[in-house]
């Protein structure tokens, strides 16, 4: 497993192709030097400028350079390090940024060497990795977001998240921000889901969210995010407590549901009971009550959407025991 710091983990940074290089035994170029000064004389034991002896000194390779920056260091428009170096010989060189095993910033690195990715190969083949099967689909089609709907008010304390499922993702990349243009500092959830929607319990009350979706595979994490999502949560709670002592199952037969079809669910309750069943909209307003007398075993209830709009909504069930609530999509 690899694991780096959220804060390292960008679309720009290179910090996981180096912990990556870690991982399949891969050396930093500058091997044991280290608290290098610029223009002092290397050590008898660190790689010499001319390669001579790069098979046992730096990192063991011949294609990567001599290089003794054990800090992180910047580029300059040759992609080479300002720091001039001299080798124990005292012949000068500049260590090259180009590696992902140095300590070069961001924007000097592109590649690992023909060397080093011929010895990551010979670790997977002994490891076995190279036997695994991973489909390489690309992810074409665009997110289709269905909830929260664009503008909706929603309560606070329960946000229910959907989107159409992508051909080929397998997994999708969730985020919810203050802001627009989701600046890091701003995010309140972000996730890696395996199912294509989440809910979100802890969203601050009277305030205006942005969410985006970003579908994946294993093979294939270059699709584009969804556009921007907008919402805002109201001042008002749905609680999502099924405490409802009476009720041990309930079915709903279409969910998401389709507006001008009956909403249809089965329920099991322990014992006869009267239950108050309400239909909820996102802004916590009731669009349906009924009284309904449930008799001990199985029983069908059944709700008309012809008059309402597409959206999320909550079916409440609620008895002197207690309450319950499931969540429907009708579109």
């Amino acid at each position: 497993m690899v694991v780096v710091g959220q804060g390292c983990w960008l679309p720009e940074g290179t910090t996981m192709m180096h912990e990556l290089g870690h991982f399949f035994t891969m050396p930093h170029t500058f091997g044991n030097a280290s608290s290098y000064e610029c223009g002092e004389n290397g050590l008898f034991n660190w790689e010499r400028a001319d390669g001579s002896n790069c098979a046992t000194s730096g990192d063991g390779f011949c294609d990567t350079g001599a290089d003794y920056l054990s800090g992180r260091w910047t580029c300059n428009s040759n992609g080479l390090s300002n720091c001039l170096h001299k080798d124990f010989d005292g012949e000068i060189f500049s260590p090259e940024g180009w590696n992902p095993m140095s300590y070069a910033n961001d924007d000097c690195v592109t590649v690992f060497s023909d060397e080093q990715t011929a010895a990551m190969k010979m670790d997977m083949d002994s490891r076995g990795l190279t036997n695994l099967t991973v489909s390489f689909d690309p992810i074409i089609e665009e997110v289709n977001k269905t909830a929260p709907l664009a503008g909706e008010t929603t309560p606070f304390d329960l946000v229910y998240f959907a989107w159409d499922a992508v051909p080929n993702a397998t997994g999708y990349i969730f985020e919810v921000n203050r802001t627009p243009i989701f600046v890091p500092t701003f995010r309140v959830e972000n996730e890696l889901l395996l199912t294509n929607d989440f809910t979100s319990y802890s969203l601050t009350p009277n305030t205006t969210y942005y969410w985006r979706v970003r579908p994946l595979n294993e093979a294939y994490t270059c699709a584009d995010w969804s556009d921007s999502g907008t919402f805002t949560t109201g001042d008002f709670a749905l609680s999502n407590e099924n405490i409802l002592e009476e009720l041990d199952a309930i079915i709903l037969n279409n969910n998401p549901n389709k507006i001008g079809e009956t909403i249809n669910f089965d329920l099991t309750v322990n014992q006869s009971t009267d239950l108050l069943v309400r239909l909820i909209s996102s802004d916590g307003k009731t669009v349906y009550e009924q009284n309904e007398k449930v008799n001990l075993g199985n029983q069908n209830i059944q709700i008309a959407t012809d008059y309402l709009a597409p959206g999320l909504y909550f079916i409440s069930l609620t008895s002197g025991k207690g309450q319950h609530q499931e969540k429907i999509i009708l579109f």
